[in-house]
């Protein structure tokens, strides 16, 4: 599922989405992940607002977390490179993060997991592609990529080519 899923994206500031967060495992999307994950028997990542409490203050975080085919959370990443409208609200997340996955017959799938803006050099300035150096330095086989697609010229059919090209060469 894409980025924040269940709550869409676009928010003033920490006020006006603070009510929609919740903490790892919790909340309404992870019963309907969870129950999709066993109905299909399939692994469910999905975007969210996450919320946690360090040293007395909420935190929020622009997330992405994945049950296993029996609905069991096991992984939970937070989005490194904020997007202009993330910065209005959430905290930058630690860094990448990979898992490895198994398909049906048993195949282990290394994958790295980034969320939207994490496919561009930090700030757009860095000069660097650091979730492609992370996916090069840890042997990830998969990206796995929640986003929030942006629709920038619905006039202009060619608008949607060139964001394909621009996001196929990151």
């Amino acid at each position: 599922f894409p980025e924040m899923a269940f709550t869409g994206y676009n928010f003033r500031d920490a006020k006006d989405i603070k009510d929609m967060a919740v903490s790892f495992g919790e909340g309404e999307e992870v019963e309907f992940a969870r129950s999709l994950a066993l109905r299909l028997k399939a692994y469910v990542l999905f975007g969210y607002v996450e919320s946690i409490e360090q040293h007395g203050k909420t935190l929020l975080y622009n997330s992405a977390a994945m049950s296993d085919r029996e609905g069991n959370f096991i992984f939970n990443t937070r989005k490194t490179h904020l997007y202009y409208a993330d910065q209005l609200w959430a905290e930058e997340g630690g860094g990448f993060k990979s898992i490895v996955i198994k398909n049906l017959t048993g195949q282990s799938f290394n994958c790295a997991v980034g969320i939207c803006m994490d496919i561009n050099p930090k700030n757009f300035t860095s000069g660097k592609n650091e979730l492609g150096d992370f996916v090069e330095a840890n042997k990830c086989e998969v990206i796995l990529f929640p986003t929030n697609w942006i629709d920038s010229d619905r006039e202009n059919e060619d608008s949607s080519v060139d964001i394909y090209n621009y996001w196929l060469n990151r």
